[in-house]
């Protein structure tokens, strides 16, 4: 017997699996700041850390999707090399969470480390699968909301800096679990699919003509929304001598 698969585990397994390494084609550096020409900067964001040539850099800023600027941290290091040797590194992964709004802030307040906890991608519950006859090839239409998101201070920031900070970054994250999507057709059917992305400069709780009234997680977060059914196809695949 063929099982649907579990929404949440098929999800899961994409954001896990995604990976975002970083090519580097020259450095130049000024003082403890190193400006990297990249092929794709990804999710990278101003304020977290990365770890090139085993040494631990943290990201000042990018200036377009191709260049990155990073800083030494003598908090977090000692001893760096007169210049960035390598020729890529791997950019941090986000987390995968999953829940309600109560549900997930349980999960993430036992996580002190930022670090740890975001980029995050999270699928809210509840959401409905509406699974397609045993005649097609489609398996279900997945109509969940997805949430990519990072710790922000929107209190802290200007709205151009908020957005140059956080919600881009997010943007970018966003583009890039499509991207994983569309690179397994196998699995998801995305010849029509057409995003459509909802951004979270305070990311709480929305009232309608009053905007955010308050967070809705203690974290203070910023991200986009990606609010459109996913079509998933048929696993085909059953064990050795099973029908």
């Amino acid at each position: 017997m063929n099982y649907s698969e579990n929404s949440i585990d098929i999800f899961r397994k994409v954001v896990e699996a995604m990976t975002f390494p970083i090519s580097i084609k020259s450095v130049s550096k000024s003082g403890k700041e190193y400006t990297l020409k990249v092929c794709n900067i990804y999710h990278s964001q101003p304020g977290f850390e990365v770890t090139i040539g085993g040494k631990k850099y943290v990201i000042v800023d990018y200036s377009d999707e191709t260049t990155l600027i990073v800083k030494e941290d003598s908090s977090l290091e000692k001893n760096y090399p007169p210049t960035i040797a390598a020729t890529s590194f791997d950019l941090y992964k986000p987390y995968f969470f999953h829940g309600t709004p109560i549900g997930t802030e349980e999960q993430l307040v036992k996580i002190d480390d930022a670090s740890k906890k975001t980029p995050m991608v999270w699928m809210l519950e509840n959401y409905i699968d509406e699974p397609y006859d045993e005649f097609s090839a489609f398996e279900k239409d997945v109509n969940a909301k997805w949430f990519f998101l990072t710790q922000c201070d929107p209190e802290q920031m200007q709205s151009p800096e908020l957005n140059h900070n956080c919600i881009k970054p997010m943007e970018r994250l966003a583009q890039e679990f499509l991207k994983k999507l569309n690179n397994l057709p196998a699995r998801f059917y995305m010849d029509e699919y057409r995003p459509q992305f909802i951004t979270h400069s305070k990311f709480g709780v929305y009232i309608t003509n009053k905007g955010v009234q308050k967070s809705m997680f203690n974290d203070k977060l910023s991200g986009v929304e990606l609010d459109k059914p996913i079509i998933v196809n048929k696993d085909y695949k059953c064990p050795d001598g099973c029908n």
